[in-house]
Formats: C-alpha cells, sequence, structure tokens
C-alpha cells in the first residue's frame, strides 16, 4: 500500500498492510519545525525517513487575527536595542483600538502580552470580524507534490488557543478561574469565527483530516479537569461535528496528564487523539486512553526528548510497547509526541530515528 492508502483506510476502518509510522516529519517546509531540509545531518536520513514512514501534512492557513481577515486591522513590528538587550514589539490596530505585546531579550527574556488585563479580552472582540481569505494555491500545488506519500491535512487552532495565544501563561490560568464570564464570552465568539473558517474549508473539499490544537492549554497540570468542558470540550465537540459531517475526520492534538478526562474526550468524538502521553510527561498509558475511548486513531506514544539520551535498545523497547499497547484492540499510528524541533540532530538522535523505523517495521 501506498502511504495515503494505508493512512486513509486506516482512518475509514478498513484492513491495513502494517501499522503507520509518523515521526512528524513535515513533507513540506514548516514553520512549526527546524528546516530540516537545509541541515546536513537531517538530509542524511531524510531519505530514508521519506521512503519508510507515513506522512500526515499539516497544511497551516493564516486565520488573522482571533480568526479575522478584517482589512483595516493592520500589524506592525519594531525593534529597538537598550542597554540591558533587545526589545521587540509586535502592534496590532484598527483605527484607534491597539494591543501590543513585547519581547524583551538581555540576561532573561521577558515577555509582555497582548492582553493584560481582563479587559483587554474584551477589547480584542472590539477589532472588526471579517471571515479571512482563504489561499488555496500552495495547498493545492503541494497536494500533488505529495501524491500518494501521505494524506494532506489542515492544522487548525481552536477557540481556546486562539485566548492563549494573547495572554501570557500565568494570566492565562488566572482569567480561567476567575473571569469565566469573560472568557465564556470570548470563547464563544471565537467557536463562532473558527466554524465559519472550517466550513469554508470542507465546502471547498480541501484536507482529509484536520489537526486540532489547544485543548492541551485546559489539562492537568495546567487546569483541573472539573474546567474542560468549558474551556475546551464543548467547543471541540461542535467542530469535530461539523468535520465529520463533511466526511473528513478529527485529530485532536493534546500534551498533559489526560487520564482523568478520557471519559470527558471520549465525549468529544473525535477520530483520533495525539500523543497519549505515558508517565513522567503523561499520566494516561495507551492501554488506558483504548479502554476508556474504544476505536479511536491512537497516535504515539514515543516521547521526543527520548531521542536525545536513550540508547537504541531503549528505544526498541518504547516502539515495542506502544505496538503492543496501542495496537492490541484497536486503531494505531506509532508517532512521536513531537516533531524535528531542534536545529542540532545529534547521532544519538540519528540512530533512534532509524531505531524507531525498523523495529515497527519488523513486528508490523
Amino acid at each position: 500500500m501506498t502511504s495515503k492508502e494505508r493512512l486513509t483506510r486506516l482512518f475509514a476502518g478498513k484492513d491495513i498492510d502494517r501499522i503507520p509510522i509518523w515521526l512528524l516529519f513535515p513533507y513540506f517546509r514548516s514553520p512549526s519545525y527546524a528546516n530540516i531540509r537545509e541541515i546536513p545531518e537531517y538530509a542524511q536520513i531524510l531519505p530514508f525517513i521519506m521512503k519508510n514512514t507515513d506522512t500526515i501534512e499539516r497544511h497551516h492557513f493564516s486565520t488573522g487575527f482571533c480568526f479575522s481577515g478584517h482589512p483595516e486591522i493592520a500589524w506592525a513590528e519594531e525593534s529597538a536595542q537598550t542597554q540591558s538587550g533587545c526589545v521587540s514589539r509586535s502592534v496590532i490596530r484598527y483605527r484607534d483600538l491597539a494591543l501590543s505585546r513585547e519581547v524583551k531579550r538581555g540576561a532573561k527574556m521577558e515577555i509582555i502580552a497582548f492582553v493584560k488585563e481582563p479587559e483587554d479580552i474584551m477589547r480584542a472582540l472590539e477589532f472588526p470580524y471579517s471571515p479571512v481569505e482563504i489561499d488555496y494555491s500552495t495547498f493545492k500545488k503541494n497536494e500533488i507534490e505529495m501524491g500518494e506519500n501521505g494524506m494532506m491535512g489542515v492544522d487548525l487552532p481552536d477557540p481556546l488557543s486562539q485566548l492563549h495565544s494573547i495572554c501570557d501563561e500565568t494570566d492565562f490560568v488566572l482569567f480561567a478561574y476567575e473571569e469565566k464570564k469573560t472568557v465564556k464570552i470570548f470563547l464563544d465568539e471565537m467557536l463562532r469565527r473558527c466554524l465559519v473558517f472550517v466550513k469554508r474549508l470542507l465546502e471547498d473539499d480541501i484536507g482529509q483530516i484536520f489537526w486540532i490544537s489547544g485543548a492541551e492549554f485546559a489539562t492537568p497540570p495546567m487546569l483541573p479537569p472539573d474546567l474542560f468542558d468549558e474551556l475546551a470540550g464543548n467547543h471541540l465537540k461542535k467542530i469535530c461535528d461539523l468535520i465529520q459531517r463533511h466526511g473528513k475526520y478529527a485529530m485532536l492534538h493534546c500534551h498533559g496528564k489526560i487520564r482523568l478526562l478520557l471519559p470527558q474526550l471520549r465525549s468529544i468524538g473525535f477520530d483520533a487523539l495525539h500523543p497519549v502521553e505515558p508517565p513522567p510527561m503523561g499520566d494516561c498509558a495507551l492501554a488506558q486512553a483504548r479502554e476508556v475511548l474504544g476505536d479511536v486513531v491512537l497516535t504515539g506514544n514515543l516521547q521526543y526528548g527520548d531521542l536525545w539520551d536513550k540508547s537504541n535498545e531503549e528505544t526498541a523497547e518504547f516502539v515495542k510497547r506502544a505496538i503492543l499497547e496501542g495496537g492490541k484492540n484497536g486503531r494505531f499510528i506509532l508517532s512521536i509526541s513531537g516533531g524535528p524541533s531542534s536545529a542540532q540532530l545529534t547521532g544519538r538522535m540519528a540512530e533512534n530515528y532509524i531505531c524507531i523505523i525498523e523495529t515497527a517495521k519488523k513486528l508490523s
């Protein structure tokens, strides 16, 4: 089978020739990861990886400012050198309305977010909304070039990821606890805009699968389980329902300790979950997820950090455990918790990438 056929049949619940292997290497240049085609150490192993793994390509479309593509919303970037370092400033402006973000780099880095007070959350909604104009040209060109080498997908930020992107970490958590009414108003509006954006893609038959990020910001240890549904779960269900009604697939990307959230995750109704992390990074084994979630496509659960310091023998054991737990009673993609984000690829990392592939193919 080709990679495209293998993945398509897996999501459709049909028989396949082997467990798919997805190392999150992008088929095309991705802003999320290192430029692997221009780094010699990656380039040496890239042909082997692309030949022997299965790619879900997550194409990133611009979603503007809070899903708004209004032509009068302006972005400005400026930077200045100070005695203590460099200060970069981003300003989003509509007429007399403005929000700014500063990054101060010196002995330590300090980030001052767009949203500094609860009132700023509502100020973000005062910016006018117009649906984003979507340019399909690069996607369609890539789709043709990719051919049978994998499944074309869409990288989709959810409503909560929009809130997280304009807050700093501490304020984000405080707002979730203390500003529930304001946060709800914001998230409900982001859901409305997100559904407009997704519906346009679906009606234009763009992508086979939607990679939805943002749920992890409402998981332990960041936030408790009793806040998950109102911050993420209820919105995600509506997004996944829309995607599935159009015959497409929804994959939820959610780091964190999800074991206590499994019943809530199941009620969302997604098709696949990534990366299902065991201890110490997470708290959920693949077998535990399978027991509660049923026959969704579990995707994981090798840790990106382990590539740096684990031996080939240890890596092989991780692969065997993942395949046994993940593929025993349902659909499974062997995958890593993160893609090639480091610009440095050590010899051990390269060996472990190869080990993952060779071990998995022997067991499939």
